[in-house]
């Protein structure tokens, strides 16, 4: 099963009756919530390579490496992307408030809740900083190969 697709497709509504009945039993919330944030950390990974796109376009425009049209074309392209795909962002931010207050609304799942959260902002912050092609520091290291084993 791919939690990954299957909480995608239930934010755009495409999910089926079963996959949404799965997701909205109280034991896979905290699956459903892991799920939201990779897709949302996926759709952010997306954008920045869709914008990073588009300023290439840009300098090779600029450069006369490609013609004013072509990157008009590419940056209309983005736009046109990034307003379905920012609504898409909305829905996947609606959906991890409401499974978080879910989760909240049992106390032994909190726990479990701010741990995943701590996962997930710990794996954006080496996914930036690989990105960025920064070296990064010992503690950072650390801390990375921390969560490997957490994940085991």
């Amino acid at each position: 099963m791919d939690i990954l697709d299957i909480v995608k497709r239930e934010c755009k509504g495409d999910a089926t009756d079963e996959e949404v009945s799965w997701l909205r039993d109280s034991e896979n919330h905290g699956i459903w919530l892991s799920g939201l944030l990779w897709a949302i950390s996926d759709f952010e990974s997306q954008l920045l390579y869709h914008k990073s796109t588009v300023d290439l376009a840009a300098r090779d425009a600029e450069l006369k490496i490609i013609s004013k049209d072509e990157y008009l074309d590419v940056r209309d392209r983005f736009d046109s992307w990034q307003k379905k795909a920012l609504r898409y962002r909305s829905g996947l931010h609606e959906r991890l408030a409401e499974v978080r207050s879910l989760i909240y609304a049992h106390p032994d799942n909190a726990t479990k809740a701010n741990l995943q959260d701590m996962i997930q902002a710990i794996t954006n912050h080496k996914r930036a900083t690989l990105n960025a092609g920064l070296t990064p520091e010992t503690h950072d290291s650390e801390l990375w190969s921390s969560i490997t084993l957490i994940n085991q």
